[in-house]
């Protein structure tokens, strides 16, 4: 027997019972049309052999019909557009016609299949990554919605130039990392509503909204795999056609879920709201997977678009700056936040101090450059409770500055300005102690997973910083063209 469950006015397969071998899909259930197979339906299914998938099934989710052992016939008929990752994989079909309608094919689909040879000459044929976008038959952007002051200044002509823009930046992609951080494309952070606004003649009937897994783009390197953010493909439905997509990035994400909260259809638009939300597990440093590098982005986003002459050149310049003093206020946030570290609070103290005596007034400017890039240094290599270690109780090298610019050993710059390596209670610490206290650092995994909790606060700051001054210059520009 069947399982599946009702969303609108559609319905997706979820699983059998273990006792079906031949599986025949219909095209309704209980009046419901059937339109996808959902991720795990029949994962490890023990006796499915054959299964028949007909012309109204849209998407074969991930997973699927992984590790079913004694599959070996599947029957696709035309219409259906989508088999995402993993979703044969480890299946005993050795032979498959894939349908014309397939516009995308996931990674490692049939991987462990005895069709998996005649599977690879297929996507070697196909290019799937921006398919869909490519062949959308309505003009559709994506829109922050604190961009926009009313849905009203959403007009026909402000979506078809918004449209061209971006995809402009799609058309402009290559496999190059660098090239992914210059699409000037919109991010997506949890719980910041968008818009996705699309041209039609007609109120279109039953949006739906899908994210097809298999085709998030990793972007920068925060770790080993891990990426700073990805760039991912969000898919349009009117009743169950695709009409397009719109492309974003988002910090990297464990899970994604999108809620269309409001519809409208005003002066030939369609205008849907969308609610994220982003969930991390298995991570203390999720924010800080998508910090790293994150300046050096957005600079490139707004090169891109002083180079498409939506900003000037005095604008462009005014945000970079903005940025790079946001940057190194966080990352001084973050030094100053880290516990048990009284060497480098002392360090702190050191330079506060040296940079207000008079005697070195000549030579501030000097320090100030030690520091930023110190601090720019500090912000591209906080990776692991180990470089947080370094940074706590390695500060020899700080000391030799200091005694470059003052002439004085750490003892003299002690004894002349009265300052001593003390815990948080102004309790002189001893060598003994530091040591102990270093020692003692990797056991406290705590300390480093501060660093996650300011760089969320960065995260914030971003986006806000962009709805302010990036966002409504890009719709000034869009409207200009409305007139």
């Amino acid at each position: 027997m069947l399982e599946y469950i009702v969303k609108g006015r559609y319905a997706e397969i979820v699983g059998c019972t273990d006792d079906e071998t031949v599986v025949n899909i219909p095209k309704m259930i209980d009046n419901y049309i059937v339109v996808k197979i959902a991720e795990h339906a029949f994962v490890e299914h023990p006796s499915l052999i054959s299964i028949s998938i007909p012309k109204t099934v849209r998407i074969i989710g991930s997973y699927a019909f992984a590790s079913c052992k004694k599959l070996k016939t599947v029957k696709i008929e035309e219409g259906l557009q989508y088999i995402n990752d993993w979703a044969f994989i480890s299946c005993n079909i050795e032979d498959i016609y894939l349908p014309k309608s397939l516009l995308y094919l996931g990674e490692n689909a049939f991987l462990g299949t005895k069709c998996y040879d005649k599977i690879k000459l297929w996507k070697d044929e196909h290019k799937t990554l921006i398919q869909s976008h490519v062949k959308t038959k309505y003009d559709m952007c994506i829109i922050p919605s604190k961009a926009l002051k009313t849905p009203s200044k959403i007009t026909k002509n402000f979506v078809e130039q918004l449209y061209n823009y971006q995809t402009l930046q799609l058309n402009e992609y290559n496999s190059n990392v660098n090239s992914l951080y210059k699409l000037d494309l919109p991010y997506v952070f949890d719980n910041h509503e968008f818009i996705i606004a699309i041209n039609s003649k007609e109120k279109l009937q039953d949006l739906s909204i899908y994210i097809p897994s298999s085709t998030y783009m990793h972007v920068g390197n925060y770790a080993d795999d891990d990426p700073d953010f990805i760039l991912f493909e969000l898919q349009v439905f009117s009743t169950n056609v695709l009409l397009g997509s719109v492309f974003l990035k988002m910090p990297y994400p464990d899970e994604v879920s999108l809620k269309i909260v409001e519809e409208g259809y005003i002066n030939g638009v369609n205008v849907l709201k969308i609610l994220p939300s982003i969930s991390s597990f298995g991570s203390g440093n999720i924010d800080r997977e998508f910090a790293v590098n994150q300046f050096d982005e957005i600079i490139a986003k707004f090169n891109t678009a002083y180079s498409n002459k939506i900003i000037s050149f005095e604008h462009f310049n005014e945000m970079e700056k903005k940025l790079n003093i946001m940057g190194k206020n966080k990352v001084l946030q973050f030094i100053r936040s880290i516990e048990d570290a009284p060497l480098l609070t002392h360090m702190l103290k050191m330079f506060e101090t040296v940079s207000k005596d008079p005697q070195y007034k000549e030579k501030l400017i000097e320090i100030n450059e030690y520091v930023d890039n110190k601090i720019n240094h500090y912000y591209h290599n906080i990776s692991d409770i180990s470089s947080v270690h370094k940074i706590s109780f390695n500060v020899s090298e700080h000391f030799k500055f200091l005694k470059y610019i003052t002439g004085l050993s750490k003892e003299e710059l002690n004894n002349k300005y009265n300052l001593y390596v003390v815990d948080k209670n102004g309790i002189q610490v001893t060598n003994e102690k530091l040591e102990e206290l270093s020692n003692t650092f990797y056991e406290r995994e705590e300390l480093f997973n501060l660093h996650g909790y300011i760089y969320e606060e960065i995260l914030f700051e971003i986006s806000n910083f962009i709805e302010e001054y990036y966002d409504s210059k890009l719709i000034n520009y869009l409207e200009y063209f409305n007139v």
